[in-house]
């Protein structure tokens, strides 16, 4: 399970908007980074709620359903490795809309279609149903920080420009 020691340091820097990744050590997670050519396999991205939890940091990602959960409890039983890319500070306006963005999104499906799809190539972002890269991707897109209609991989991110150096967590 994971050590969230490092995690409870620098929660309190942790704002809505900024990327969590992981890497599994399952098949899939390791046939994912082996076609991707990334560290990482899976893709969130971290919501604040302040006006309810000061405190509190949460994560919102697609699993079998777009989901909104507590990153602590996520990281404690998570086995294998975490990162955290901060959103930089010159886009922290666009912070407020990517938390309503994934959170119009919960509860959406899971697109294991367009995830067999990424296989052959990136797909087009189909806010229908979504994976995990494709809500992180769709979300900066809807609040204008990144162009194109293409769902970006896990660990593909970084390229765009928007992130600070990617930060291991465990």
């Amino acid at each position: 399970m994971g050590d969230i020691s490092r995690y409870l340091e620098i929660r309190d820097s942790l704002q809505t908007g900024d990327l969590v990744e992981f890497q599994g050590k399952s098949i899939i997670s390791r046939l994912i980074r082996w076609r991707t050519k990334q560290i990482v396999n899976h893709t969130a991205i971290i919501i604040r709620l302040h006006s309810y939890f000061t405190e509190r940091v949460f994560v919102t990602e697609a699993l079998s359903l777009v989901t909104l959960s507590p990153l602590s409890e996520r990281l404690k039983r998570y086995k294998g490795h975490v990162y955290v890319s901060r959103l930089k500070p010159l886009y922290a306006s666009h912070r407020k809309d990517i938390g309503r963005f994934v959170l119009l999104q919960a509860g959406k499906k899971y697109d294991y279609s367009g995830l067999a799809k990424q296989v052959f190539g990136h797909i087009n972002v189909d806010l229908h149903r979504l994976f995990c890269s494709e809500l992180a991707t769709a979300a900066y897109q809807a609040t204008g920080l990144l162009n194109g209609a293409k769902a970006l991989w896990p660990g593909e991110f970084q390229k765009t420009g928007l992130f600070e150096e990617k930060e291991r967590l465990f």
